[in-house]
């Protein structure tokens, strides 16, 4: 009697335990999430505008990337990385599933 009653309130612990930790767990996601806003340029700059253009860049190559289009992803690469990850990226995104945030 007492063993099935100690099981039954391990149990009921137990799930309390795992039902916290998820909670916790979809927090700490919901803060890194919202954490992730808008990208400000700063530091010490000498073109804001070149600067800037390097963030559009950045975005775009990861918005490609996440989207799997490979041409899109190859253009904001420099020229001479191009042709390697035509042939690189393919078999990547086949084995992977990627989900990148910025």
């Amino acid at each position: 009697m007492y063993k099935k009653m100690f099981i039954g309130v391990a149990g009921i612990l137990f799930l309390i335990f795992v039902l916290n930790y998820f909670n916790q767990a979809n927090k700490i996601s919901d803060n890194i999430n919202q954490e992730a806003g808008e990208v400000e340029v700063t530091g010490k700059i000498n073109n804001q505008e070149e600067a800037l253009a390097a963030l559009a860049v950045l975005e775009k190559n990861l918005q490609a990337a996440n989207d799997e289009d490979l041409d899109l992803y190859v253009s904001t690469l420099v020229p001479s990385a191009r042709e390697a990850t035509k042939k690189k990226w393919p078999p990547f995104l086949r084995s992977m599933t990627l989900n990148i945030r910025y």
